[in-house]
């Protein structure tokens, strides 16, 4: 658990390393630090289901630790899986170990639900992703 809390606050703070300009995402990052979570997810949410990777990956943190929602592996899993198909170097390998680090804590049943979430939302290009 505590690879899993390092990986994640590795996230977060290379997100807000990395962008020069402010914007809807970086906004959500700044909301969520100060422990507004409601508007984090309220920025967030919408971003990951237009295929905003690094949405995609502030939710599966907040679903694997259920900071502003309930806690929800199955969906963690989904949304880790959905930004690891579409991010790239460090960013990648973040997700997919905290896809990792999440599977090791379900089911088979609940993994293969999360594989099965990932993939409808895939298909529908992110229009169906709850």
């Amino acid at each position: 658990m505590l690879r899993l809390l390092a990986l994640l606050v590795v996230t977060v703070t290379l997100g807000t390393a990395q962008s020069a300009n402010a914007g809807p995402f970086e906004d959500g990052d700044a909301a969520y630090n100060l422990g507004d979570y409601v508007t984090a997810l309220s920025v967030w949410k919408p971003l990951a289901t237009q295929g905003h990777a690094k949405a995609q990956l502030s939710l599966g943190y907040v679903y694997s630790l259920g900071q502003g929602v309930p806690q929800n592996y199955v969906r963690a899993h989904m949304w880790y899986s959905l930004s690891a198909s579409l991010l790239r170097g460090v960013f990648s390998k973040i997700a997919i170990e905290n896809r990792n680090t999440v599977a090791a804590m379900m089911t088979p049943a609940q993994i293969a639900q999360a594989q099965e979430m990932a993939s409808k939302c895939l298909a529908s290009d992110f229009k169906n992703c709850d």
